[in-house]
């Protein structure tokens, strides 16, 4: 799967990618009437809570 993540990582950089099964990721057939509502609310809710998490406000 192509990626951005891929090439951060083999530059020396820290890269983490997640793979959310979306159809055509990352090719001309990806379009937003492609985009299934419910995987871009767990992505986003994954998103939120790694912030939340390394911002080191929340209780361990």
């Amino acid at each position: 799967m192509a990626s951005d993540n891929r090439r951060y990582a083999a530059a020396g950089l820290a890269a983490i990618g997640i793979g959310m099964g979306m159809p055509g990721y990352q090719t001309p057939a990806e379009t937003p009437d492609r985009v299934q509502p419910d995987t871009l609310v767990a992505a986003a809710r994954l998103l939120v809570a790694t912030v939340w998490l390394l911002s080191g406000r929340c209780a361990a």
